[in-house]
């Protein structure tokens, strides 16, 4: 985790396992990693109330950018009990590395979720020329006009 959050090795960080629900029932098993200075401002009675990333842009935090990766995974017993799905259920799994407006990492996210609660859309755009046409994000789209 240090070398993620670009941290010396053995540096403390703040770990927080959190479920979210829905009316349906559980959705989401969330594992984040925050930098203890930075976290040093909340606990489990602030974590229960507000998103992380409102917690840290209320320290001061200028939340700037993320990298994030979609995958699947398959559930392990600890959390296919936490989401009520049976062990080895397929999930959709995001990792989510999230920097500060002086680029520094400030937050890392594993969540899994249940495909049947939770879906991910985007708009994409076809750009290229005729021999290599390929699809990229809307927002991405805007820089190849």
């Amino acid at each position: 985790m240090a070398e993620r959050l670009a941290l010396p090795p053995g540096s403390p960080v703040q770990k927080a396992v959190r479920v979210r629900s829905s009316p349906q029932g559980p959705l989401s098993h969330i594992t984040t990693y925050v930098p203890a200075p930075l976290a040093a401002g909340f606990g489990r009675r602030e974590l229960a109330r507000k998103p992380i990333l409102i917690l840290l842009e209320e320290s001061g935090v200028r939340i700037a950018r993320a990298e994030q990766t979609l995958s699947a995974r398959l559930a392990d017993a600890s959390v296919a009990r936490a989401l009520g799905v049976e062990v080895g259920s397929a999930l959709l799994s995001v990792s989510r590395l999230i920097f500060d407006a002086q680029d520094r990492p400030v937050q890392w996210l594993q969540g899994l979720y249940r495909p049947d609660r939770v879906q991910y859309q985007m708009q994409l755009s076809r750009v290229g020329s005729v021999d290599a046409k390929v699809w990229v994000s809307q927002e991405l789209a805007t820089s190849f006009h």
